[in-house]
């Protein structure tokens, strides 16, 4: 329980940008292995947020294809994104830093649903989605804030290959929703 406790103040405290947040991980294979059921335990909420989404370009599928293809599109992001900062982390020397991000990232998935629940409650009450989109925004470049953040703490890098990570990040997230919604659009025509 005090482990857990720990790993929730280390996400508390990446989320407010200080240093500490990053000590409060292990380097351990074991505790990076535990860590995959934060993002597993998630993983419905999610799609409960997809589904408020209401998206267009996923209305014509049945929720069966549009779990589908979220899961698909869950595992290629994580698969891609750990393979390219494990080529950081090899070029740079640091493995146990990528072991310690990868724990960090999986955890992180609960600081990023707190900071979006006030999108996903405007979606439950039917907000329209231009009223949602400014909130949306604001919640997404803090995401990404964070997540430059932590890898600039976590790898021990200078702030603008943190910038850089985000930026990586924002491209792989917005492909791979593109792909999905090109999925998405083959499968009703």
């Amino acid at each position: 329980m005090q482990n857990i406790r720990q790993k929730l103040l280390g996400v508390l405290e990446l989320h407010l940008f200080m240093r500490r947040g990053v000590e409060r991980f292990t380097a351990s294979r074991r505790d990076m292995a535990l860590s995959f059921i934060v993002p597993a335990l998630l993983f419905p909420v999610a799609m409960a947020g997809v589904f408020m989404a209401s998206r267009p370009e996923i209305a014509g599928l049945s929720a069966g294809e549009v779990i589908a293809l979220y899961t698909v599109r869950k595992i290629a992001v994580m698969v891609l994104s750990l393979y390219i900062f494990y080529a950081v982390g090899k070029a740079l020397d640091r493995h146990e830093e990528f072991i310690r991000f990868i724990t960090i990232s999986n955890w992180s998935d609960l600081g990023g649903l707190v900071v979006g629940l006030p999108v996903y409650i405007s979606m439950a009450l039917h907000q329209e989605w231009m009223s949602t989109y400014g909130l949306f925004t604001v919640v997404s470049f803090y995401s990404l804030a964070v997540f430059g953040y932590t890898v600039m703490r976590a790898f021990r890098l200078s702030w603008e290959m943190g910038v850089v990570a985000a930026a990586v990040g924002l491209a792989i997230g917005q492909t791979s929703l593109q792909m999905l919604f090109y999925c998405a659009q083959r499968m009703t025509a």
